[in-house]
């Protein structure tokens, strides 16, 4: 699959856990694209974010050698 395809495939059908697909589903994103636009930084301060999601986020991203599209920390 094209990583394009990946990055607009809603997040209920990747292959994540369901906590993952919860917390997403809470702080109202459908598909990583819409996560990759934020920093981790940025994305720790949005309700519902947990390091678990986030550690699960680039552990899936890694596995689909999309890692370098998450924006790095500041500073």
């Amino acid at each position: 699959m094209k990583s394009d395809d990946i990055l607009k495939q809603p997040i209920c059908q990747l292959d994540v856990s369901v906590q993952f697909k919860e917390i997403s589903e809470k702080m109202g994103y459908k598909t990583l694209e819409e996560i990759i636009v934020f920093t981790p930084e940025m994305l720790s301060q949005k309700k519902d974010f947990s390091y678990t999601w986030l550690i699960e986020l680039s552990i899936y991203l890694e596995k689909q050698q999309l890692l370098h599209l998450l924006q790095p920390i500041s500073g």
